[in-house]
């Protein structure tokens, strides 16, 4: 059986579509019924979910070896859709020179609005902590402008240290919804 990374934990079976763009394993995803895109502030949300990496199924999809964990244009594109309690790893806000996200243990992430205020570009699909600030704004349900997706899973490391706090995949314990 090929390693699920992304998902850890989750009692729903998962869903798919065709993609209409590159989509990493990691990323949130809608699905319109016309096809996957990336997860963006403004979409209704009723059908989204996390795009998975399974190899074996990526393998078969193109019949050969997999080359990276995402999908092609496309490619049918297979996410978790979201269920209270599922854990998952879902890809963080990438470093593009603004701030980075500092995502601790318990604390509410989920996904801002790109048009909203200093957004770095790059935001679709991934995640930040509530109340992450970039310039001078700052992103929380409260300013209507941050969905909020579930609490981080992070405990202390025993060895002490700390991992990269963007452009990482942090557990998520997941909400049943995205919460505004």
């Amino acid at each position: 059986m090929a390693l699920e990374f992304y998902v850890e934990q989750a009692d729903r079976s998962p869903l798919s579509g065709l993609a209409n763009e590159e989509i990493y394993a990691g990323e949130l995803v809608d699905d319109t019924g016309s096809g996957v895109d990336l997860l963006e502030f403004a979409d209704a949300n009723d059908s989204f979910g996390l795009a998975r990496y399974d190899a074996e199924a990526m393998a078969a999809e193109t019949d050969e070896d997999v080359r990276g964990p995402f999908y092609e244009s496309g490619q049918r594109v297979q996410y978790q859709p979201p269920e209270s309690g599922a854990r998952v790893r879902v890809r963080t806000l990438p470093d593009d020179g603004g701030a980075a996200p500092s995502i601790s243990h318990r604390d509410v992430v989920g996904i801002i609005d790109e048009e909203d205020g200093d957004a770095p570009s790059n935001v679709e699909a991934r995640i930040v902590e509530e109340g992450y600030v970039n310039g001078t704004t700052t992103y929380e349900r409260g300013n209507s402008n941050f969905k909020a997706l579930g609490r981080a899973y992070r405990p202390a490391r025993q060895n002490g240290g700390t991992m990269d706090e963007y452009d990482y995949p942090v557990r998520v314990n997941m909400f049943a919804e995205l919460k505004e």
